[in-house]
């Protein structure tokens, strides 16, 4: 049993326009969503990247931050050893001032 009067026929017809519309929406909304997937992926990639390099820049610095450390300790101790031998220096001229 098919249409059967001119009125029915465009009536299908209609039908089948808004369906072939529906599809064709449903296309362009999907690829337009998937676009919109795509440049969130891509803005994700990046900030990843940059978290990545900076977490490699504060793991350097880190290192650094540590040599200098013990550089610093070093240094420190040092110049406590030079600061006694000058204390017992000059001791030794105040006695040997004294002696003469």
């Amino acid at each position: 049993m098919g249409p059967a009067t001119f009125g029915e026929w465009v009536t299908l017809g209609s039908l089948l326009v808004a369906l072939i519309a529906l599809v064709a929406n449903m296309g362009r909304s999907s690829k337009a969503e998937h676009e919109r997937d795509q440049a969130m992926r891509d803005r994700l990639d990046s900030i990843r990247e940059t978290v990545e390099r900076t977490q490699a820049t504060i793991d350097r610095m880190d290192s650094k931050l540590d040599d200098h450390g013990t550089r610093i300790a070093r240094v420190e101790e040092q110049v406590a050893a030079l600061g006694t031998r000058v204390v017992r220096v000059e001791h030794e001229l105040d006695v040997r001032k004294g002696n003469e």
